[in-house]
């Protein structure tokens, strides 16, 4: 598509993500059009010098993921940037809409500031005003995103504190702090769009005055920080699990469960447990993943029974096997021991991010079906 076109109708993709039978079709965005736009730009920003992308860089990296080749498809500079343009643009635009979805929820992380009003019913029966929580937060978020090298969380958050502080009463200051973590080297991604989410995008030499001093960036680099920590999640030692995860409030898995399920169910489920057992009372766990049966996993296949015949693999739902490790197999402790809780909050096995009319963008946007389960640990 060319520079400045509009995001692509939905019947020019792929057949996998084309029919829409759900009640979702009637959500409307609470997130504007105008911070969407803010959100591409950064990407756009960003990656400028690979602009516009080459299609065979794309179709390269396409065809490495289809061959679950991720050591390839992640292994070269210019692979990664391309993937960031291409595909974490439009996550990161869901994902901001994720994040206000369950905001409710993650507000309890924010300090609430100023005094409660108070109006009383009048006397003809008719309600005034009743006591109201103030708008006022303050505070820091913690977040720490497990396989998010790739930059969607990163601007996505970016997007989420720039819509809580647009929000929010005045004198509000809340803050949000980024860990982004992830097998392959995205140290490059994670500090061009850090950059870019915190500094205001470029001008024309000819800016009018009026220009200069509306131009300001997503959020502050005072209120806004991003690290980049590079390592296997499946073979992460619990001590550096715990410097990742122990004072997060926040920890998100966007579209990484699933992979890590499929190259192993034992070493996944001994990954959640461990970080159950490391994050302090309160702190939220965010899946997000592909829905229904894109997100399935096989074990229990190999080797064969007592009598010789060989054993089937069993399928199972993602979010049954997530079900089963947090909400069963994290209570089974010695007797008398103390184990870490998690209560469901949000669970769907399908919803759609559709992207508003309008958007700028020198490639083809993509709208997004997913499947969300919020746990938070009591």
């Amino acid at each position: 598509m060319a520079p400045g076109g509009k995001a692509k109708d939905r019947k020019g993709q792929s057949k996998a993500s084309t029919q829409v039978k759900s009640a979702d079709d009637r959500i409307v965005s609470s997130v504007s059009a105008t911070l969407h736009q803010q959100l591409l730009s950064i990407f756009r920003t960003a990656f400028s010098s690979r602009l516009p992308l080459e299609p065979s860089l794309v179709q390269q990296v396409k065809q490495h993921l289809y061959n679950r080749e991720f050591e390839k498809a992640f292994g070269r500079e210019e692979y990664l940037d391309a993937y960031a343009v291409r595909w974490s643009s439009s996550r990161a635009l869901g994902y901001l809409n994720i994040l206000v979805d369950i905001s409710e929820h993650l507000l309890s992380h924010f300090k609430r500031t100023g005094s409660d009003r108070v109006v009383e019913s009048t006397a003809g029966g008719s309600s005034g005003e009743a006591s109201q929580p103030s708008t006022g937060i303050d505070g820091v978020l913690n977040a720490v995103c497990l396989g998010g090298g790739a930059g969607a969380e990163i601007v996505g958050l970016g997007g989420y504190l720039n819509h809580l502080q647009a929000s929010a009463a005045s004198g509000s200051h809340p803050k949000l702090n980024v860990t982004a973590v992830d097998i392959a080297n995205w140290s490059g991604v994670v500090h061009v769009l850090g950059n870019s989410v915190t500094t205001a995008p470029p001008l024309s030499k000819y800016a009018s005055e009026k220009a200069k001093a509306a131009n300001v960036p997503l959020v502050s680099g005072d209120d806004y920080s991003v690290t980049f920590r590079q390592c296997d999640l499946l073979d992460i030692g619990i001590h550096e699990l715990e410097s990742l995860v122990k004072e997060a409030n926040l920890i998100t898995l966007m579209f990484t469960l699933n992979e890590l399920y499929s190259s192993s169910v034992p070493h996944t489920t001994k990954l959640l447990l461990a970080t159950s057992s490391l994050v302090k009372s309160g702190t939220f766990l965010l899946v997000v993943d592909s829905p229904g049966s894109y997100s399935t996993v096989g074990f229990g296949g190999l080797g064969s029974s007592n009598d010789g015949v060989a054993k089937s693999e069993k399928k199972y739902p993602m979010h049954w096997l997530l079900d089963h490790t947090l909400l069963e197999a994290s209570g089974e402790n010695e007797p008398g021991q103390q184990h870490p809780r998690w209560k469901k909050l949000v669970s769907d096995d399908s919803r759609w991010f559709r992207l508003p009319d309008g958007l700028q963008y020198p490639i083809e946007l993509e709208n997004m079906r997913y499947q969300i389960h919020l746990y938070e640990l009591e």
